[in-house]
């Protein structure tokens, strides 16, 4: 009985270990691989969000863009890195949250740089923000 209930505890943290693998890994670290659905510089981006915002997040949310643009900054938190681009506004920049899956060559940016960046748009707040972005 008691080799039945081991072999069935050691099943079960199987299924769990698997079944936890698939629903918290990052289903996007393909990214990089990915095609872009939009390919647009940084100013544009910004203007298009700027002039008719609905409009922007029709063509823009939830698709992957490769954005073309000068780095403002690059920001270390931790294990977040987050680099911004000059949206030529100073009143919002485009932010670039980093994979950190696969992004390795971030250390070697530094502002004034001209950049190609892939990521996911999740839309505007002050800024325009893409999510799981990696370096072209």
């Amino acid at each position: 009985m008691k080799k039945i209930i081991g072999y069935l505890l050691l099943v079960g943290i199987i299924v769990g270990g698997i079944g936890y693998y698939y629903t918290q890994r990052d289903y996007r670290d393909d990214i990089k691989y990915t095609d872009a659905d939009v390919e647009i510089n940084a100013t544009d981006l910004f203007a298009a969000f700027e002039v008719n915002e609905d409009d922007a997040n029709t063509r823009f949310l939830g698709k992957i863009i490769l954005v073309e643009g000068v780095v403002l900054s690059v920001d270390h938190e931790g294990e977040k890195i987050t680099i911004k681009l000059d949206s030529g506004d100073p009143m919002g920049a485009i932010v670039c949250e980093m994979n950190r899956n696969i992004e390795s060559d971030v250390d070697s940016v530094k502002a004034g740089d001209s950049l190609s960046i892939k990521g996911e748009c999740s839309g505007k707040l002050f800024d325009i923000i893409l999510v799981n972005c990696v370096m072209i």
